[in-house]
């Protein structure tokens, strides 16, 4: 399909294309790790699946990926440049995998919580799920109705206030459920489908009063989580019980995202975007394609997965270089164009007033650290930052004594940072330490009796 209308190379195309259907095939190989699924997973949509589809459409829709998304002519040589740039990355990321695999898995089994713990939680079971449940219903709507923390928006709120509600309600409040989710699993043989509720109507409270439509990319990987435990674990999931909650996921689903979109059409509509990037089809996509093929390539392909677009992006700037590189290290919270709308593409924040809203285009992990132009500081970042993913989902495995939905979770959090990378890139680094301090924090806060109890 890819090789209908790909302008370059056809052998570059086509190891491209092996090296993503290699990193498929490592995804599902049963001695791969969570991290493992979830990087396949936004890589197949944000590369393998978006540059063959578009391609195979070709015209107006392949341009969208070329003369609309640079600041440069982009030449076949250009486009062969970012595919070697991707095939490249896709070699460290399955020589890492190679190198992880089977690591650390038998550490969990050092630790185990305290019949203590436990007992203290059987006691108060009730009163800890109500304040829960208070807190979340407290946060998300106060968040919801006066905007301290929201995707896109500008607050005018104290940063300390911003922060508190950033963390609880971007993972703190999940990272607190999915604790407690560890006792509601002690001594069970089967999945607790109705606690799990509490789950997900958490996971979209936060999610709607963030304005943020990815919920189900947070739920999903819970459930991917959910079904990994109860595999290893030995816990009865049967078909009625997994179709239950995957049925209330996308209930919850539906719901946010509906809630979230009218939110935003009220909230940032208005903003005065460059009239060449109006999504409309007259300005985007001209084409002869059915209505309903137009909006499924231009919102599920172009617009919500990132990946190929910023590396054919970066790879047609003439700036690569080592100073580039370290310039782009220094990027502030300043509000106006991040440094990549800025440097690399034809920007559709333009015109957007920035002292209302905030909106920054993301290259991702692969683009960024091609800044320097350098395959071979490529390869070594790529594989740096793999590694990264599997020391924490390890780091995770060991601290809640292999409790699989928690590890699920933190390692969506972690691909999903790496594959939406590229806005001040030094935060991630703090990104990834609070991840690990929580980890931490509900450890001694749930585990506070450290000798060794088995039941």
């Amino acid at each position: 399909m890819g090789l209908k209308n790909y302008p370059g190379s056809a052998f570059v195309l086509l190891m491209f294309d092996f090296l993503s259907y290699l990193i498929i095939l490592n995804a599902i190989n049963g001695r791969t790790s969570l991290f493992d699924n979830f990087i396949a997973f936004y890589l197949t949509m944000g590369f393998f699946i978006k540059l063959n589809i578009l391609s195979y459409l070709g015209g107006d829709y392949f341009k969208i990926l070329t003369s609309l998304s640079t600041q440069h002519e982009v030449t076949p040589e250009i486009l062969d440049k970012a595919l070697i740039a991707s095939c490249i990355s896709f070699a460290g990321i399955l020589a890492t995998s190679l190198f992880f695999r089977n690591k650390f898995i038998l550490l969990a089994d050092k630790i185990v919580f305290s019949a203590a713990t436990y007992k203290i939680y059987l006691k108060h079971r009730k009163n800890i799920i109500l304040f829960f449940i208070l807190s979340i219903l407290i946060l998300s709507i106060s968040n919801f109705f006066f905007g301290i923390y929201t995707k896109g928006g500008i607050s005018s709120y104290n940063p300390s206030i911003q922060l508190f509600y950033k963390y609880f309600l971007s993972f703190g409040f999940t990272f607190f459920i999915l604790h407690i989710l560890h006792f509601e699993l002690h001594k069970k043989k089967s999945f607790p489908v109705l606690f799990s509720s509490l789950i997900f109507f958490e996971n979209m409270l936060s999610s709607t009063s963030q304005y943020s439509r990815a919920m189900i990319l947070t739920s999903l990987s819970i459930l991917l989580g959910i079904y990994k435990h109860c595999k290893i674990k030995k816990l009865s999931l049967d078909i009625k019980a997994f179709s239950l909650i995957v049925c209330m996921i996308f209930l919850f689903f539906i719901t946010s995202f509906y809630v979230v979109t009218s939110k935003r059409n009220i909230e940032f509509l208005d903003a005065d975007f460059n009239s060449q990037f109006i999504t409309t089809p007259e300005n985007l996509v001209k084409t002869s394609h059915s209505t309903f093929i137009e909006k499924w390539t231009k919102g599920m392909l172009i617009e919500r997965w990132v990946g190929i677009e910023g590396i054919i992006a970066v790879s047609s700037s003439p700036k690569l270089s080592w100073d580039f590189f370290k310039l782009s290290l220094s990027e502030k919270n300043i509000r106006g164009l991040s440094f990549y709308d800025a440097n690399f593409i034809k920007s559709a924040y333009v015109d957007v007033d920035f002292t209302k809203k905030q909106f920054v285009t993301l290259p991702g992990f692969i683009a960024y650290f091609f800044y320097s132009g350098s395959f071979f500081f490529l390869f070594l970042l790529v594989s740096f930052s793999m590694a990264v993913g599997y020391l924490i989902e390890y780091f995770s495995i060991y601290i809640t004594s292999e409790n699989y939905v928690i590890v699920a979770f933190t390692s969506n959090l972690i691909a999903y940072r790496w594959i939406h990378f590229g806005y001040m890139p030094l935060n991630t680094i703090q990104y990834f330490i609070s991840i690990v301090a929580t980890l931490l924090l509900y450890y001694y806060f749930f585990k506070w009796t450290l000798y060794k109890c088995k039941f």
